[in-house]
């Protein structure tokens, strides 16, 4: 099973390919999305968290626009 995840079988195809892409995208996005909701929820119980690099409405708007 892992063997035939790992062989390109996109390989020629570039509707596949190009899926593919797009999830691999949107995983990286939800990731920073997750991660940018935690920060800013940890912010929303502790004011001074991470408050140097940008404040909880700054950490809002990202997680919000992440999507």
């Amino acid at each position: 099973m892992l063997t035939s995840i790992k062989t390109n079988s996109f390989a020629g195809d570039k509707s596949k390919e190009l899926g593919m892409m797009y999830f691999r995208v949107a995983i990286i996005l939800f990731g920073a999305q997750l991660l940018m909701g935690l920060i800013a929820a940890i912010q929303f119980l502790v004011p001074g968290f991470l408050f140097e690099l940008f404040d909880f409405s700054v950490a809002r708007m990202v997680h919000i626009n992440a999507l």
